[in-house]
């Protein structure tokens, strides 16, 4: 009986094992992403690594899939910055895509309006 009860603790905890590692996002292998809010504004900062000889396509997106914003990085860059100002969005969601062909980083943004909290702005957003 304890056998059995063993044998059973270990099924259950390899398989929420597996299915936490099944819930976490994959990683792009040939490029890092790093997105941050830049306090007090309505802006994000895209940091954008990946090696030479290779392009990316960066993209921002509403919930109707139109592209708000698209920039290519060349393949003589190895770092790239950018600030992303959000100020003239309405509130909704948006996606900020970056993608070499096959692989491809989503970060889902959302707008939600007035906030009282944010003190040089009128909105909050946050980035999911």
């Amino acid at each position: 009986m304890k056998k059995l009860l063993k044998t059973l603790a270990v099924v259950v905890l390899c398989s929420a094992f597996t299915s936490a590692i099944a819930a976490e996002p994959i990683k792009p292998a040939t490029f890092k992403v790093g997105t941050y809010a830049i306090k007090d504004t309505e802006k994000i900062k895209v940091l954008l690594e990946k090696s030479l000889g290779s392009k990316l396509s960066l993209s921002l997106k509403d919930e109707s899939s139109q592209v708000l914003y698209s920039e290519v990085i060349g393949k003589n860059k190895k770092k790239y910055n950018l600030n992303l100002d959000l100020a003239d969005l309405k509130p909704g969601k948006y996606t900020l895509i970056v993608s070499n062909g096959p692989e491809k980083f989503t970060k889902s943004l959302e707008i939600i309006g007035l906030a009282a909290e944010v003190k040089t702005s009128n909105r909050l957003f946050a980035m999911l």
